[in-house]
């Protein structure tokens, strides 16, 4: 590109390449986990158990397939210094077959519950993921892509 003068002018392809820099600096510093993202999840550790169980200290489901599982109207972390969380966003059939199991809930207190952003299961030392949220948005999606009629 010329200047007023005839000459070629460098300040247009050197403009280009500073917005251009400019441009990724601000989306690296947007898409950076900042202290204050992922401080939003925390972690706990315990046990899924019935609510009922938990508030009235009787009649505890000693396994997933125990009869007092069906009399339970929902589950909570039991933790092991006896708090417990509800866990909000769980449903109760996820939250019926890991009873009595080791688990590790990452997720935001709210309340009394928890809305749980992943749980793992605890077994032969290990934990092992077994439910997130982002998978189920994933299904919805898909599920609700699907009903509208597209592939």
């Amino acid at each position: 590109m010329s200047n007023k003068f005839g000459k070629k002018s460098d300040s247009v392809p050197a403009m280009s390449w500073l917005l251009v820099a400019v441009v990724l600096i601000l989306a690296a510093a947007l898409l950076a986990p900042t202290p204050a993202l992922t401080a939003k999840y925390k972690s706990f550790e315990g046990i899924i158990q019935g609510a009922n169980c938990v508030h009235n200290k009787t009649g505890c489901p000693e396994s997933p397939s125990d009869p007092h599982v069906a009399a339970e109207h929902d589950f909570v972390l039991l933790m092991p210094d006896g708090s417990h969380y509800f866990l909000l966003n769980l449903n109760r059939p996820i939250k019926a077959q890991y009873v009595t199991m080791p688990v590790r809930v990452t997720g935001e207190i709210q309340g009394e519950g928890i809305w749980v952003h992943t749980m793992e299961v605890k077994k032969d030392g290990k934990y092992k993921l077994v439910w997130s949220f982002e998978e189920e948005e994933r299904l919805r999606q898909r599920e609700l892509q699907m009903y509208r009629g597209g592939n």
